[in-house]
């Protein structure tokens, strides 16, 4: 589509204005990644960089951003990322694997893992592990990949990860339990049916 690549323009823009400034010393300038940041937000369907999503929320001129600053070995500005965070966590994970930014990647797991457990900020406001809110999504598809690429690369890392990966199980389990007492304590006080339908008849 002529959007994506004018923001795929932008986005090069934008690294070659990083690098420009970089090799002459020069105080870097936020205009061009402003629009960059105005145009990605606004072609996504969203009126600004806020921690809740829109109805019309569209993801692809995101990525199209995304993957062209990746491919140019730039790091994801701040307000990228939070877009992420609050839309598909996993997405930015599988990203940031797929161009060997692995520490990136564990990073954003752990985080995200944090704020399902109730420590963890930046993702989609209120959203955590417990017996009484709402289901939450975990890619473990993703966790698995990551992992398996881990193993062969980076093993402090891969330790790392397991062991916030672990705790998450465990926490799992713990909520499953619960969850499985609060529906006993429900039933025990839930009237009896049969005998409210015969004194009424």
């Amino acid at each position: 589509r002529r959007v994506h690549g004018v923001l795929r323009g932008m986005a090069s823009s934008c690294v070659l204005e990083n690098t420009i400034e970089a090799n002459m010393t020069m105080s870097h300038s936020i205009g061009t990644w402003s629009l960059l940041e105005q145009y990605t937000t606004m072609f996504g369907g969203l009126s600004s960089c806020t921690d809740k999503l829109e109805l019309g929320f569209n993801r692809l001129p995101i990525n199209v951003v995304s993957r062209s600053l990746l491919s140019a070995g730039h790091p994801l500005p701040e307000w990228l990322q939070r877009l992420y965070k609050i839309s598909d966590p996993w997405m930015l994970v599988r990203l940031y694997a797929s161009h060997s930014m692995l520490d990136h990647a564990v990073s954003v797991v752990c985080s995200r893992l944090d704020s399902l457990l109730g420590g963890g900020e930046g993702f989609q406001h209120g959203e955590r592990l417990h017996a009484t809110e709402q289901p939450v999504c975990v890619s473990y598809s993703t966790i698995d990949e990551l992992l398996k690429l881990l193993e062969s690369t980076d093993k402090e890392l891969h330790e790392s990860l397991l062991v916030k990966v672990q705790l998450y199980v465990n926490h799992v389990g713990k909520v499953s339990n619960d969850m499985l007492h609060l529906k006993k304590q429900y039933q025990s006080h839930r009237p009896n049916d049969t005998h409210r339908v015969f004194k009424e008849v």
